[in-house]
């Protein structure tokens, strides 16, 4: 403040130091979810090959709840299967979800997916779409 009691205008604002010293790092945070792993649940069922269920087309996928799925169904567990046992299926799903491509290719695992005690099945043998 002047003599006066009155304070004057503001200076100028001067240009920015250097910066200082990097500090310590924080605590870490809490563990993020995991994914879809336990998105849904997890699932108990269990389910094995039924009678044959009407016609499906080949790479379809069903959710089912039954324990039992029909024949022409494996479930969507991500296993390999041989090329040349099942080639129609290989030209529709390829090495997408797997597989060398020469011998063989894989399904989709969608198990983390499924609600509990559910499972999703793959038409393996059905009509060429």
């Amino acid at each position: 403040m002047g003599a006066t009691g009155v304070e004057g205008p503001a200076g100028p604002v001067g240009p920015s130091g250097p910066a200082g010293a990097q500090g310590p790092a924080g605590p870490q945070g809490p563990a993020g979810p995991s994914g879809t792993q336990t998105l849904f649940g997890t699932s108990t069922l269990l389910g094995g090959t039924g009678s044959s269920g009407p016609t499906c087309t080949l790479g379809s996928v069903m959710l089912s709840a039954a324990i039992v799925y029909p024949s022409q169904y494996l479930p969507a567990d991500g296993r390999a299967l041989s090329i040349g046992g099942n080639s129609a299926l290989y030209q529709v799903m390829g090495t997408t979800y797997g597989g060398d491509g020469v011998n063989n290719f894989r399904l989709p695992d969608l198990r983390p997916m499924a609600p509990i005690n559910t499972q999703y099945v793959v038409c393996v043998n059905g009509i060429f779409p």
